[in-house]
């Protein structure tokens, strides 16, 4: 009978909880496999998503943690799902979950505001240095926003920086535009859509690209190894389900996934968003 249900799965609509507000990276990474999932038809029921932000990704990480395991109520969360216990925040980690799949990884980009005396890492770096938490830097406590900030921090002894608690992306620009934040760290895909333009004068500043190397989209967006400093980070978008979900489930969400991420609207997003389409899945 188990097997039998099974092979009907699913048989009622997804819930996908984003636990960030609607408009950021996360949000929008979702909602463009969302869309992947009904265009390539693959699931006979759709996948809806619910935001459930706050708490640095956590209220969202402990209604899934807490849910039915019957595959119909699950996560997409990227790193903050360790960020998020190391820091405190909550007592659990990934070990809480079953992860089905990941589906896109991107890096980081350091901005200030568009009217920002800061132009480099090294500048901005030394400057913490000089003064000591008078810098402020936006971040989502508990989430990688924040622990991007204390990995620059440790790129120069005694660098220390004002971590203002902030949500996602959308909320980080607004501050930074705003003049009411010096900093803050943004995904490619959001760079690209706050970006400073002759259309948009108060937008981002890009300063560094915490990637292997420059973006050919943005060739003159310097990575922090040209600025002599060790840094490479980014998130990776995974796909938890809570702990008990049967393996056939996992596997059907997995496949389901995987379609989505094959399709052609999701391969174009992508693209144009600067995500690279990383497919993992089982041990990987």
């Amino acid at each position: 009978a188990g097997r039998a249900q099974d092979s009907d799965f699913p048989r009622k609509p997804i819930k996908v909880v984003v636990p960030f507000g609607s408009g950021g990276a996360s949000d929008t990474l979702a909602r463009v496999v969302q869309e992947g999932v009904r265009r390539s038809q693959v699931s006979p029921e759709p996948f809806v998503i619910v935001n459930v932000p706050g708490v640095g990704g956590s209220l969202g990480s402990r209604r899934v943690k807490n849910a039915r395991p019957d595959g119909y109520t699950i996560l997409n969360l990227h790193e903050g799902i360790l960020t998020a216990r190391y820091s405190g925040t909550v007592e659990y980690g990934p070990e809480a979950f079953v992860p089905i799949a990941s589906t896109g990884q991107a890096h980081t980009v350091v901005c200030t505001g568009p009217d920002s005396q800061w132009t480099s890492l090294d500048q901005i770096l030394k400057a913490a240095k000089e003064k000591p938490g008078t810098l402020l830097y936006g971040g989502n406590l508990g989430a990688p926003s924040h622990f991007v900030g204390l990995l620059l921090e440790h790129l120069v002894e005694g660098a220390e920086f004002k971590i203002v608690p902030l949500g996602g992306g959308a909320e980080r620009y607004s501050k930074l535009a705003g003049g009411h934040i010096d900093l803050a760290i943004f995904s490619l895909s959001e760079y690209k859509e706050f970006r400073k333009t002759p259309e948009r004068p108060e937008g981002l500043r890009g300063i560094v690209y915490l990637a292997p190397e420059r973006h050919s989209e943005f060739p003159d967006l310097p990575t922090a190894t040209e600025q002599g400093y060790d840094l490479v980070t980014g998130t990776t978008q995974y796909w938890w389900a809570p702990k008990g979900t049967s393996q056939d489930r996992i596997d059907k969400l997995a496949d389901i996934l995987e379609s989505s991420m094959q399709s052609e609207f999701v391969q174009e997003r992508y693209g144009e968003m600067g995500i690279e389409p990383v497919l993992l899945r089982g041990d990987a």
